[in-house]
Parts: C-alpha cells; sequence; structure tokens
C-alpha cells in the first residue's frame, strides 16, 4: 500500500528542485494547465498559480538585484581599504624620518608595523585607521594638516562603505527571508494543483504528464558508460536510463559527425 502520507506533504520542497527549475516548472505547468482546463475546471488554481508565480518571480528578482547591490558595496568598501593602506605605506617613512623608529609617537602609529593593516579583520581595521586618524590629529603640529585631512578623507570613505555594505546585508537577508516564503507559497501551490487534478481524473496516471513536466523540475539522472567520441565504424554502449512510462528522452547531437544509433528495450533493439 502506498503511503498516504505522502499526499499530505508539500511534494516540490526537495532540494533538488532550484529556484531556477522551480521558475520553470512552474511556468510550464501554469501554460499547460490554461491550455487544458475542461469546462474551465480549473480556473480557480490557475488564477492562484499565476499569483504565486508572480510572486516568487519578484522576489527571485529582487534578491538577485540585493545581492548583486551588496557585491558592488563590498568592491567599494575593498578599493577604500587598499586606498587607505597604500596611503599609509607612503607617509610610514615620512612619520618614522620625523620621529625616528623606535620613537613613542612612531610606536603610537604603527604598535607593530604596517602588518596589521594588510591582515586585520573589518573590525580591527576600524579601529586601526581610528588610531591613525586620531595620531595624526595628534602630532598635527609635526606632519602637517594635509597629512591629517588625507587620513581623514581616507578613513570617512573606508568607514562609510563598510557602514552601506553592512546595510546592504540586512537587505540580503530580508529579501532571502520573503524568497523563501514566496517559494513555499508556490510549491504548496503546485502541490495543490496535483491533487485537484488527480480528484478530476481519478485512476488516470497518464494525465500527470499532460499537466507537469516534471524533467523541468528535478535535474536528469544519466549514468555515462562511454567517454570520448566512438571510432567510425564501432559500436558502443554510450549509456543506460530507466525507462518509465510517461517520460521522455531527448537527444541531442552536439558534433559535426552525423549522429547515428540503436535503443535497446530489456536487451532487444
Amino acid at each position: 500500500m502506498k503511503d498516504l502520507k505522502t499526499f499530505f506533504e508539500d511534494l516540490f520542497n526537495e532540494e533538488a528542485i532550484t529556484n531556477e527549475r522551480l521558475g520553470a516548472g512552474a511556468n510550464e505547468h501554469l501554460a499547460r494547465l490554461i491550455a487544458n482546463n475542461p469546462g474551465g475546471v480549473f480556473a480557480t488554481i490557475i488564477t492562484n498559480t499565476t499569483a504565486a508565480i508572480s510572486a516568487f518571480a519578484a522576489a527571485l528578482l529582487n534578491q538577485d538585484s540585493s545581492i548583486g547591490n551588496r557585491m558592488s558595496k563590498t568592491l567599494t568598501k575593498n578599493q577604500a581599504r587598499k586606498n587607505f593602506i597604500t596611503y599609509i605605506s607612503q607617509q610610514e617613512g615620512t612619520i618614522k624620518g620625523k620621529f625616528g623608529e623606535q620613537s613613542e609617537p612612531y610606536k603610537e602609529f604603527f604598535p607593530f608595523g604596517l602588518t596589521p593593516f594588510y591582515k586585520a579583520t573589518d573590525l580591527q581595521f576600524t579601529l586601526l585607521i581610528a588610531n591613525i586618524v586620531a595620531r595624526a590629529t595628534q602630532y598635527v603640529a609635526d606632519l602637517g594638516a594635509p597629512f591629517e585631512t588625507a587620513v581623514t578623507n581616507l578613513a570617512d570613505a573606508y568607514n562609510d562603505a563598510e557602514d552601506a555594505q553592512t546595510t546592504d546585508k540586512g537587505a540580503v537577508s530580508n529579501t532571502t527571508d520573503v524568497l523563501l516564503t514566496e517559494r513555499t507559497d508556490l510549491t504548496l501551490q503546485l502541490t495543490i494543483n496535483v491533487l485537484t487534478i488527480a480528484l478530476q481524473f481519478p485512476l488516470q496516471p497518464e494525465k500527470a504528464g499532460v499537466y507537469f513536466d516534471t524533467s523541468l523540475f528535478f535535474p536528469q539522472h544519466r549514468k555515462r558508460i562511454h567517454k570520448g567520441e566512438p571510432a567510425a565504424g564501432v559500436t558502443a554502449l554510450v549509456t543506460k536510463i530507466t525507462y518509465e512510462a510517461g517520460k521522455e528522452m531527448k537527444m541531442k547531437n552536439k558534433g559535426a559527425t552525423t549522429l547515428v544509433f540503436q535503443m535497446f528495450l530489456l536487451g532487444n533493439p
């Protein structure tokens, strides 16, 4: 006996169904549903599925946009960090020449040399540049106002970029939560559709192929036996598949040589 619990589960809540596959499969299903709607019996689920697909697509687009924005902000922050390190590395010699490498002012600027600037975490880097700005202000009479202004501007640029990236992290998190909600709504709607269609066509499992193309939802499982190109005039077993009624098999010749093939079912050509 079949496990009746299956009919109470979300049939499309599978890790193998990526967001892209879910969208492609759902859109194809909707098109088939509209084309095969005897007497308008599926009008309600067509309306609900259309809405669910639209909401899912919008959430997916928003997440992609948010991720793109965050990547842009990350690049800006990384560049601001590089700019600060480049400048302070150039000025380190000036500070050393002014005070001496063993002097207290130099050690206040660079307690551990320049190495920490290259290896610091974001938080550590923020503390490092804050120290440089503070020391530039403290020793402005010795190093000049232009130096103080330069490090302040570079530090501000980094901090602004860091704040913008942090804000975008929250935006990405929010859009991801919305996407998960809309995805769940769509997979549940597709499950409802399966049950509604099955109720309309009892004992007609072939109808599943009329309303769904499962190959769009699930990746195809292929067992590749032969690698490379068979030699001319040689017969070679290239693959095996599990054939089931209602499934489709597609073959594409990606080479320049004429494709010649023969299929065997249960060992018979």
